[in-house]
């Protein structure tokens, strides 16, 4: 398969493909961009691609009628926009308005594939901004409902993205997606309950969100994540509730829902940040004075020394 793809393209399959992408013919622009999609798989064949021209008709396509003419064209952009060139390119070609319109398609597998591409596009500071701007926090905090585990994976690490920095995360927080964000770290999924943490762990750092993370029910699945024996899901619960237990009325949550035993067990993390992390948290709840025997008595006294 790999041997075949190779020989499209040094055979110079490449150049009639992107022009079949530009007929009128809707059958025809949907197997040229599935050929297309499968030659994206490799770096190689993204460079000569881009060079022969594909962008510009592959985000023509994603406004076509047909829903597979559509996936198809998605798919290949969501391989093209690995690469950080292309992130920047399939913005300035327009492609950000088509992709969000495409977020609220009837078909799963075209919100799928739509909010991968927005994923990656959404790694790109300007873009981040763009994507908010055309609209898309109400259809991707939507797709949060999903059944289907990859849209909900793709929406909510779109998300997670687009909740770097003030602006987009006070947006998301009004258009009401911290509830179902935190919903999501209950998944039974890990991707989309990863990427959930992700999208939480940014909003953490707001000063106001941090009592509305409490409220919203947030504390005992961010403590779930420290009993994970995953590194990532430990670090993302680390990292948030260190965030939150600033605050007085979080660091009683903290301490009410058993999270003093896990914070010492964290202690003892071969992970240097979540070790720091865990220590820190302890310190900010040992401020109020009846927490400093909780700590000594989980057994904290001798990792702290240590």
């Amino acid at each position: 398969h790999g041997a075949n793809e190779v020989r499209v393209v040094m055979e110079g399959g490449l150049p009639p493909l992107v022009a079949l992408l530009s007929v009128e013919d809707t059958e025809l622009q949907e197997h040229a961009a599935a050929v297309l999609r499968n030659l994206s798989v490799s770096t190689e064949n993204d460079q000569m691609m881009v060079q022969e021209g594909a962008l510009e008709p592959l985000v023509r396509l994603l406004a076509s009628p047909e829903k597979r003419v559509q996936e198809q064209a998605a798919g290949c952009l969501r391989n093209l926009t690995v690469s950080g060139v292309n992130k920047a390119r399939v913005a300035a070609l327009g492609g950000i308005p088509p992709l969000v319109a495409l977020l609220a398609s009837p078909h799963e597998e075209v919100q799928a594939q739509a909010a991968m591409v927005l994923q990656n596009l959404s790694k790109n500071a300007d873009n981040r901004a763009r994507i908010v701007e055309e609209g898309a926090l109400p259809p991707l905090i939507s797709l949060l409902w999903s059944f289907n585990e990859d849209v909900q994976e793709h929406a909510a690490g779109t998300l997670a993205n687009l909740s770097v920095g003030a602006d987009g995360a006070d947006k998301m927080v009004e258009e009401g997606a911290m509830p179902l964000l935190i919903g999501l770290l209950r998944s039974p999924n890990e991707r989309v309950q990863e990427q959930a943490a992700v999208a939480i762990r940014n909003l953490s750092v707001e000063p106001a969100n941090e009592v509305r993370i409490m409220e919203e029910g947030g504390i005992p699945p961010l403590l779930a994540l420290l009993r994970y024996n995953s590194e990532s899901f430990q670090r993302q619960g680390v990292v948030t509730l260190r965030n939150l237990s600033v605050h007085d009325d979080n660091k009683a949550k903290i301490v009410q829902e058993g999270g003093v035993p896990l914070l010492v067990g964290l202690l003892k993390s071969t992970d240097k940040l979540t070790q720091q992390h865990a220590c820190g948290i302890l310190r900010n709840l040992t401020v109020q004075a009846d927490n400093g025997p909780r700590v000594i008595q989980a057994g904290g006294l001798p990792p702290l020394v240590a």
